[in-house]
């Protein structure tokens, strides 16, 4: 059971057939990552807008501060989301496969959990996640350390 910190997905796809992962992957797509509570789901679809705007308003593309921390407690996998275009689903944030070389870039919500379901891994949500810190030097902490590291 989950803390109430935390909120998971944990799809069990062992045993199931194509046709049922792959029904169970449309029900996921449905859902539009329901991991993410609403009221995050808000706030990084506000970054996006303010984001989108910035160009055509003329100012610097602003440095959003983190609003989601993603994280696989068994796979050392994060995401930092700071924004989320509410039309494909799509965030933007720093991401860290656990792999030594995290990255900066966009990941597709919808995806990530088909693979989560798939291979059978829990994704959850940081609850209690909360940074004064922007994106920026979260980038370059996860660069300097080779991973993401809290403060």
């Amino acid at each position: 059971m989950p803390s109430k910190h935390v909120r998971r997905l944990a799809l069990d796809t062992e045993g199931a057939s194509i046709d049922e992962v792959l029904c169970l992957c449309f029900k996921i797509n449905t859902l539009r990552m329901s991991l993410i509570p609403e009221h995050l789901r808000r706030e990084l679809v506000l970054n996006y807008q303010i984001t989108d705007v910035a160009p055509h308003a003329e100012v610097a593309t602003p440095d959003h501060r983190p609003e989601v921390r993603l994280f696989t407690p068994n796979a050392n996998a994060d995401w930092l989301l700071t924004e989320l275009n509410p039309d494909t689903n799509v965030a933007f944030g720093l991401g860290d496969l656990g792999v030594g070389s995290p990255e900066l870039g966009y990941i597709d919500l919808d995806e990530l959990e088909a693979v989560a379901a798939i291979e059978g891994f829990e994704i959850e949500v940081d609850l209690e996640f909360d940074t004064m810190r922007r994106l920026s030097e979260w980038v370059e902490r996860a660069r300097v350390a080779g991973r993401i590291e809290d403060w």
